[in-house]
């Protein structure tokens, strides 16, 4: 490997770009890192032993979930079955945005420009949101399968939407090969192999169908951990006030 040089390569549709002089690892020119599975079940599996009622897990991954769902659209790909078109404010303020996000990649910390960042994202939040409200039903199932194929090439494992009633604001997602479960060792080590380990996975799905759905209520859980002795991790997502009744 030449220290100071580049690697590049393909990951389905994308391109993987290595600066080997600084170490910096990015896909479609977004910085991303790698991680050992086995580390990542290490650091949830201390956390939940000791922090059991903290949420930690949960509430991370929802904010990247949330994060990855915004960025997913944002970026226009193409669902399966055909293919969307942002409305021309989103995709104004999305360059926008993008300009803002480069400046402050190069290292700008200018308060106006973060400033500017800031409030242009909510922009697109804001607009994110009526427009999911305006797609059709089989257009946002699509969209939240395609996020959820995507996931694959991280590593994540292979999950499916086996239910999505949006009139109610409701989904269950099967995982098969839970990046959090597959160590199934490290639960066991800590003593937590018949429990649900893989609540940062319920939050980053959630985070998904909070964009989705464009409802700020909704909560998800682990229904089925695959530690269990089941084939998948299965995940359930309904509003809060419905949990409630």
């Amino acid at each position: 490997m030449n220290p100071n040089g580049s690697i590049n390569g393909n990951l389905g549709n994308a391109t993987l770009h290595l600066d080997t002089s600084d170490g910096v690892l990015s896909l479609d020119g977004r910085e991303i890192v790698l991680m050992r599975v086995k580390l990542i079940a290490r650091l949830f599996a201390d956390i939940m032993r000791n922090l059991p009622l903290s949420g930690i897990p949960h509430n991370v991954g929802r904010m990247l979930g949330e994060d990855y769902a915004v960025d997913w659209l944002l970026m226009k790909t193409p669902i399966t079955g055909g293919t969307f078109e942002l409305p021309t404010d989103l995709r104004r303020h999305t360059a926008e945005y993008e300009r803002l996000e480069d400046q402050i990649d190069r290292g700008s910390l200018d308060p106006a420009i973060l400033s500017a960042e800031k409030r242009m994202a909510e922009t697109i939040r804001e607009g994110l949101r009526h427009w999911l409200i305006s797609l059709p039903d089989a257009t946002l199932q699509r969209a939240w399968q395609g996020m959820l194929d995507l996931d694959i090439f991280g590593g994540w494992g292979r999950a499916k939407l086996i239910d999505f009633r949006r009139a109610d604001s409701s989904a269950r997602i099967d995982v098969t090969a839970s990046f959090i479960a597959r160590p199934a060792h490290i639960w066991y080590q800590h003593g937590m192999d018949q429990q649900h380990v893989c609540d940062f996975l319920a939050g980053y799905l959630e985070g998904e169908a909070r964009v989705l759905f464009a409802n700020e209520e909704i909560a998800g859980s682990e229904q089925q951990c695959r530690l269990e002795g089941g084939d998948v991790c299965s995940f359930a997502f309904r509003p809060v006030t419905s949990l409630m009744r």
